[in-house]
């Protein structure tokens, strides 16, 4: 007599669990992120090629022992871990930095969960390692460059900006309440309102460059725009064209800062030049600067003919010694320039400390007086201007500001002509 017993489910089952089990072992053998199973006490039950890779170990150095990629400083922080999981928590995508076999670190994005065993307790645990190493340098070397790009934005005399072209946004640094008084915050994202800003003369100037960036690369301009408190500022601005694979423009970006001071200043000495021009061309007497190698740099009106006296050649390139006889010749003072109380005052600009440019005056006094000189022909010398110390130390201040020597000069000649026209 026997009894017959219906497996049929059993052994479905069986299968089934075989099949999920091979599923799940060829899932964790071809996972690229690292799966160890591991006891609550820390013994490695499974590990799988991506953890071979990533940590240095194979297989069966770490099979029955404890997991060996906790460094001395990570053990408390690893008996926690596997103390919390035990209990039934669960840990998704914790940072941290595993050790590896060479003795190096590794960051990784940890994530944790328990199995349980048939008796309802967590028998094992799996983890599962994410190397996060390369992610987390990057974003270190990104953080910095934003720094470092903040920095370089408050730096800048005005602001640095980003126009998007597609989606009509612009990006406008913190430079711009500097800049126009307007926080950025409160300034519409978008060229409208920039452009509204621009001064209507500008305006129309730029507008008529737009054609011409179709084919470059960068571009740079000055115009002006008006202050939140009404007033113009000079800006200058340069910026850099962004193209799509296509050679469609898809972005500006570049920098936009205040010149007002620097056109302010380059205004008045323009100014400064043309007066001090006005008062040389104005008086009557003869003012001319030559270059080091004696060729004429500049003469006033005076050089022009005079009834019964041939004009002096004023070519750039005539020697120092034989301008100067000439201009003497013209002017009737037999001898050439005199040293003492001569017809020519030279004045030696010395302001790098070698031979620099030379300059005089060539003026006749309003009557004799009683130690007046004379020329061979009995003519009356006219009056020297002796070099003043002054003179170089206006050079070396006109070196250091920028500014051009001849206006020192000619601010120099300016009191001096003044003292020769008065009377004697």
């Amino acid at each position: 007599m026997g009894v017959g017993i219906d497996i049929t489910d059993r052994k479905r089952i069986e299968q089934q669990l075989r099949q999920t089990n091979q599923t799940l072992s060829t899932l964790i053998a071809a996972s690229p992120l690292a799966i160890a199973l591991i006891k609550p006490d820390a013994e490695v039950k499974l590990w799988n090629q991506a953890a071979e890779s990533l940590f240095g170990w194979n297989e069966s150095e770490v099979l029955g022992r404890p997991i060996p990629i906790v460094s001395q400083e990570q053990l408390n922080e690893c008996l926690q871990l596997r103390e919390a999981t035990a209990r039934g928590e669960t840990f998704l995508g914790m940072e941290t930095y595993r050790q590896k076999q060479d003795g190096s670190k590794v960051i990784v994005s940890l994530s944790a969960a328990p199995l349980y065993g048939d008796n309802g307790s967590v028998s094992e645990i799996v983890v599962i390692f994410q190397d996060i190493t390369a992610q987390k340098r990057a974003e270190a070397a990104l953080r910095q460059l934003n720094e470092r790009f903040q920095a370089a934005m408050q730096a800048v005399d005005g602001i640095v900006f980003e126009w998007n072209l597609s989606e009509n946004s612009v990006y406008r640094s913190e430079g711009l309440f500097q800049l126009l008084g307007v926080k950025p915050e409160d300034a519409e994202a978008t060229r409208e309102w920039w452009a509204e800003r621009i001064h209507p003369d500008d305006l129309i100037y730029l507008q008529s460059k737009l054609a011409s960036l179709a084919s470059a690369d960068r571009y740079q301009d000055e115009y002006r725009v008006r202050h939140q408190d009404g007033s113009w500022v000079d800006v200058w601005e340069r910026g850099c064209l962004q193209r799509d694979e296509n050679g469609k423009i898809i972005a500006v970006v570049g920098f936009t800062t205040n010149i007002t001071d620097r056109k302010l200043a380059l205004s008045q000495l323009q100014e400064s030049e043309e007066r001090y021009r006005y008062l040389v061309e104005s008086i009557p007497q003869l003012v001319w600067t030559a270059g080091i190698q004696g060729n004429l740099l500049d003469v006033n009106q005076r050089c022009q003919p005079t009834p019964g006296r041939h004009s002096p050649k004023c070519k750039p390139r005539a020697g120092r010694r034989s301008f100067i006889q000439k201009i003497c010749r013209n002017w009737g003072l037999a001898g050439g320039p005199h040293n003492k109380r001569g017809a020519i005052t030279k004045l030696k600009v010395g302001c790098a400390g070698a031979t620099a440019p030379t300059a005089g005056i060539c003026t006749k006094p309003s009557r004799s007086p009683a130690n007046a000189v004379k020329s061979s022909n009995g003519s009356v010398l006219p009056q020297i201007f002796k070099t003043a110390s002054k003179l170089k130390q206006r050079c070396e201040t006109a070196k250091n500001s920028s500014a051009t020597w001849q206006t020192m000069l000619l601010s120099w000649f300016g009191s001096q002509i003044r003292r020769a026209t008065a009377p004697i």
